[in-house]
């Protein structure tokens, strides 16, 4: 082959090359965009993961307490001293109920916003409309014997 020949080779051979790359190159972006997205998704599960065994890790550990004898305020406070997180005042009143402590109120998220608006060991870091959460440093009124 003589140098014209070798050249136009290739020329052929590296038009190909380029054709074969422009191919590719949108299942390329998106595989790399998948990846990012299953990247991001994995972080997330196992954010949630790393939080849950420490909530299961967290009960195992330590004895549930009988809410049922208690007044309301201290139910709340054990509560979510026991769950170790805020929660809205619908979820705690969905959990106290799980755990056998009932509300006698014709709305019984009403009255657990007011109680715990009342009780200086609770916040709300959001502000109106948020999760209750725990004041630092806050202790039970509740001895076991006051019920």
């Amino acid at each position: 082959m003589d140098a014209k020949g070798a050249f136009d080779f290739a020329q052929q051979r590296i038009e190909e090359l380029r054709r074969l790359l422009s191919e590719i190159e949108p299942r390329r972006k998106f595989l790399n965009q998948r990846e990012r997205e299953l990247g991001e998704a994995l972080t997330r599960w196992e954010a949630i993961t790393e939080d849950l065994a420490k909530e299961t890790e967290h009960h195992e550990r330590d004895e549930p307490i009988d809410l049922t004898g208690m007044r309301l305020s201290d139910a709340c406070f054990h509560l979510l001293k026991g769950i170790g997180r805020g929660l809205h005042a619908r979820d705690i009143v969905v959990e106290l109920r799980k755990r056998g402590r009932s509300i006698n109120a014709k709305n019984p998220m009403d009255s657990v916003n007011k109680m715990l608006q009342r009780d200086r060991r609770f916040y709300r870091p959001g502000g109106r409309g948020s999760y209750w959460e725990l004041e630092e440093g806050q202790e039970s009124y509740w001895d076991g014997d006051n019920k």
